[in-house]
């Protein structure tokens, strides 16, 4: 649990693990074939945004599809990007 300098639960820290932790659930089969790895990281304009990295090009154009697909009902700012 991230924490503050004084000991309190440090919730920005917090909510970007928790995103990352259901974005992985959702995409599942492409971060257990080790083609993307998900970050999230705070913004100033939305709050937070989630990379999506594309691991040495390794997503088809019908898989970033499908990706974009399962991530459309999420509320957040996210984007796919290659490494």
């Amino acid at each position: 649990m991230p924490l503050t300098a004084v000991g309190k639960i440090f919730k920005p820290a917090l909510k970007h693990h928790e995103t990352d932790r259901v974005l992985e659930t959702v995409l599942s089969p492409f971060v257990r074939a080790g083609a993307v790895e998900i970050k999230t990281s705070a913004n100033p304009k939305t709050g937070q945004h989630t990379i999506i990295r594309n691991v040495n090009n390794a997503l088809s154009e019908s898989q970033i599809r499908e990706i974009e697909e399962k991530l459309s009902p999420y509320p957040i700012s996210w984007s796919i990007e290659t490494a």
